[in-house]
């Protein structure tokens, strides 16, 4: 054992032993003993015994308080997929559990990647590895703790890594593991994700706001200091024991509010922020009198977070108050429980520390985490599941009341119909009307913050399809789709097979359509049967337009492969790193339709020109539809294959509102999401609507359609859509 190494795991002990006088020092030992051994051959791109990371993870999970098995699981979590046992045999999660037990092995094998081999595309591996780790979350939460740690220690040593990779893990970071984090309330861990992915994603921004916070420091700890010490002595002059102090900001919290707001940093970075810590409830509730007789408060600026936290555990009172010489306070209180439960979260509270009804809280407050283990099983499209789970993420929430006072968290802009079912699946199917502040709405209503909302159900009743059309949550679009296709499967089949005849007819019929033929189709694209393949085509899950270039790639594909092969690509850059595969063809020369300019994750077919190699268009482009009825047996199905961190011009139109500073609130959302404006045109006048059209480098359509869901939800924003470049 190396020095560093051996003086590593001493720490790692004592952090432990800090909050768990019980620790088990020598299941610890033989972990870190067990994780070098199967490491021993490896190294880390810094140089480093690969062992030093599975420590580092251990570490961080130590310092927000996790329990002694999480510890060991970090120590062990890349042993399953990278180890291999003293006689050459690789780690299985039985060698785990034959020699640390069955929790363990669940919390090492939840946390551990499937084989990168098994995958087609990045999109596809990403989609599988998050399904993975929802589902074990679903056993045991621990697992998303030590996955966010072990993302946390490889972004403090992302330099390594070149520059598309830094890009795509800090860009990842931004859109998953920080606001799981955040879900989850882990504080600690979510503005180290957040600063991290800052640095690597605008250097020159996060160096800015380093260098002027280090600049005005000595000046703001003496402001800081003098504030904290006379409202310290005014509390315990008052009675109240209280410990206070000055609130940190981290770099992207600054940078946030900065594009969010437009505001330049001495805007933001100048207002102070005070931490009052007590140890009781009703210590906090006196702190806060007793800070306003000493300041004057700003009306109507507080927020009780303490009788109603938020769904991820958070607790604490916020103020505002006028300080000394009209200097703007932030002041927040709270009990030393709520603030370890503020940075910590679930971390701190799990029900395997303090049993289930000590986790109850949370239990309730993870109905999000529930939408993306049932949103893995119902969404079958990869590109579309992490569509899914970074609006489930990424998107503002508000908070809706139910009429007993429970808090539900939904997506801004949800309407009582995403209520219901969140709240149950069957309040959702039965779900005939709604009252908002006891008033009647309409079941499109969009819910506010703070509303209290009341389901009218039926007994018996069933949803509507044009539910689908204003349903904000995929929680609820999947469990109405679900409905429909349990409920009408042989009307689906019906359908779908009543649309492929619309199809056939469109193409002038000169494809076969009988049932042995559409068997050989849907068993080249994974259905058991041509009743399911009927089915999803009737629900909408498949489109027609793909069974039929498989039933033209299936008549011509023969020919077509022969001829794809004479123009292999050769290196060149025009279309950048991106490629084809087309008829069984990998590395086709391509070009990208104008008219439509596909992107990676978009549905694509291919055109082979003779003599020119392939045009790729989106299916639903109009030129496609004209080069169909003139020479479709040149059309054939392609995929993608697309590098990681490869980036790619999309145009959308954005129609806004006429309102001051929306403009400058959807570009500041667009740049805190870590995505490029390569251009941006001229506003236009359409009444009394602004038309902006603009260019995004995206890393393909799952974050196109994130982005354009976060855009739509901005008030005043009345439609985004995607365009032909």
């Amino acid at each position: 054992m190396c020095s560093t190494a051996s003086s590593g795991l001493e720490d790692l002990v004592q952090e432990v032993r800090r909050y768990d006088p019980d620790v088990d020092e020598a299941l610890i030992r033989r972990a870190y003993e067990f994780s070098a051994q199967v490491h021993r051959h490896q190294t880390r791109l810094t140089g480093e015994p690969y062992v030093t990371h599975p420590l580092a993870v251990a570490r961080i999970l130590a310092e927000i308080d996790s329990d002694m098995l999480t510890v060991v699981a970090g120590l062990l979590h890349d042993t399953i997929e990278d180890g291999r046992i003293e006689d050459g045999r690789p780690v299985t999660r039985e060698i785990i559990e034959e020699r640390f037990g069955s929790e363990i092995a669940l919390l090492v094998d939840g946390v551990s990647k499937l084989k990168k081999h098994s995958f087609q595309s990045r999109v596809e591996a990403q989609a599988q590895n998050f399904r993975k780790m929802f589902v074990n979350m679903a056993s045991d939460i621990r697992v998303v703790i030590i996955k966010l740690a072990d993302r946390l220690h490889n972004m403090r040593t992302v330099e390594v890594y070149r520059e598309d990779k830094r890009r795509a893990k800090a860009e990842e970071t931004l859109r998953i593991y920080a606001p799981l984090a955040s879900r989850l309330g882990i504080r600690h861990l979510q503005w180290q994700l957040e600063d991290l992915a800052l640095e690597v994603l605008d250097p020159d921004a996060y160096r800015d706001i380093q260098t002027k916070v280090v600049r005005t420091r000595r000046e703001r700890e003496q402001v800081v200091a003098t504030l904290s010490s006379e409202l310290q002595q005014r509390l315990i002059d008052a009675g109240v024991p209280a410990e206070v102090y000055g609130r940190p900001k981290h770099f992207h919290s600054i940078y946030r509010k900065m594009v969010r707001d437009e505001l330049n940093f001495e805007q933001v970075f100048d207002l102070i922020a005070l931490r009052v810590m007590v140890y009781t409830v009703p210590e906090c509730y006196a702190s806060l009198g007793i800070v306003h007789e000493t300041w004057v408060p700003l009306p109507e600026m507080v927020t009780d977070y303490i009788a109603r936290p938020k769904p991820n555990g958070y607790q604490s009172l916020h103020t505002k108050v006028v300080g000394p010489e009209g200097t703007p306070l932030e002041v927040q209180i709270r009990t030393w429980e709520m603030h370890r439960t503020c940075e910590y979260g679930i971390a701190a509270h799990w029900a395997y520390k303090e049993g289930r009804d000590a986790a109850s809280h949370f239990d309730r407050s993870l109905s999000w985490l529930r939408e993306m283990i049932e949103l893995q099983a119902d969404v079958p499209e990869d590109s579309e599941f992490m569509t899914g789970v970074e609006q489930s993420l990424f998107q503002e929430q508000v908070y809706v009341m139910t009429p007993k006072g429970d808090p539900v968290e939904l997506a801004a802009g949800a309407t009582p119909v995403d209520f219901a079912y969140r709240i149950h699946t069957q309040l959702g199917h039965e779900c005939v009307g709604a009252k908002v502040n006891g008033r009647q709405v309409p079941l499109s209503h969009a819910l506010r913050k703070g509303d209290i909302c009341e389901i009218i159900r039926r007994r018996g009743s069933q949803p509507s399809r044009d539910w689908l059309s204003f349903v904000q949550s995929s929680h609820a679009r999947e469990k109405i789709r679900g409905f429909f296709r349990r409920l009408s499967f042989e009307e689906d089949v019906k359908a779908g097979r009543a649309l492929l005849e619309r199809e056939l007819s469109r193409k002038g019929g000169e494809l076969g359509l009988s049932d042995d033929r559409l068997f050989e189709v849907a068993k080249s694209l994974n259905y058991q049967s041509l009743d399911t393949m009927l089915a999803h085509l009737g629900s909408g899950d498949l489109k027609p337009q793909k069974v039929m270039l498989r039933l033209r790639s299936m008549e011509t594909g023969a020919d077509i492969e022969e001829e794809l092969r004479r123009f292999k690509r050769r290196g060149t850059k025009a279309t950048g790193e991106c490629q084809i595969t087309a008829a069984g063809v990998d590395g086709v020369a391509f070009t990208l339709a104008r008219c439509c300019h596909a992107l990676p994750g978009d549905p694509i077919v291919g055109y082979v020109t003779r003599g020119r190699g392939l045009t790729v268009h989106r299916p639903d482009c109009h030129n496609l539809r004209a080069i169909l009825s003139k020479d479709g047996s040149r059309v054939i199905a392609c995929e993608w294959v697309v590098p990681e961190g490869t980036k790619y011009k999309a145009r959308i139109e954005v129609i806004l509102g006429d309102r001051i500073g929306i403009l400058h609130e959807v570009t500041g959302l667009i740049t805190n999401m870590g995505v490029n404006i390569a251009d941006i045109g001229p506003l236009s006048q359409q009444g009394s609507k602004m038309i902006l059209h603009m260019a995004v480098d995206v890393s393909g359509s799952a974050e196109l359609a994130a982005l354009i869901s976060r855009i739509e939800a901005v008030r005043d924003v009345v439609s985004v859509r995607r365009i032909a470049h």
